[in-house]
């Protein structure tokens, strides 16, 4: 969900751009907020879901990336919308560092490197798919429908 959130967006930054009449170079903040927090917080996620619990921090997760991506859609400022982004990454951080920390739990021993490869598998196919998702989307609905789309699933995973 994570990959398909991040590149479905790359695709709808031309139709941002012109939405809020700022130039590509100032609306390419919208992915780098994203980015730059899941990197600068999965560490500390993962320390977070040590101390507090994974299950609680992975839940929470799912309810922050469904919070923050409907504020992104629904936001009428451009500063507004990098606010909610990294609201909206916060909780894919705390999906990443904690997802495959509660697979290894579940699989000790049989099944764990097929439960990981699986995981990776849908990473994966959300990174390929995230363009056309978000290409499919900006045509037929509107720019706001690539952060909407993340909101049903976040809250059905969580």
């Amino acid at each position: 969900m994570s990959a398909v959130d991040s590149r479905s967006v790359i695709v709808a930054l031309p139709t941002i751009s012109i939405q809020f009449g700022l130039s590509l170079d100032l609306v390419q903040w919208i992915p780098l907020a994203y980015q730059l927090t899941i990197v600068g917080l999965v560490l500390s996620m993962a320390r977070l879901g040590d101390m507090l619990g994974r299950k609680r921090v992975y839940t929470v997760g799912f309810l922050l990336l469904a919070v923050g991506s409907t504020a992104c859609g629904l936001s009428g400022y451009f500063w507004l919308l990098i606010f909610f982004r990294v609201i909206e990454a916060t909780g894919g951080a705390m999906i990443l560092a904690n997802g495959r920390s509660i697979a290894s739990t579940l699989y000790a021993q049989e099944g764990r490197g097929r439960a990981l490869g699986m995981m990776s598998m849908a990473f994966h196919v959300g990174y390929i798919a995230g363009p056309s998702v978000g290409g499919f989307l900006v045509d037929n609905i509107g720019w706001r429908w690539a952060f909407f789309m993340i909101a049903p699933i976040a809250l059905f995973a969580g």
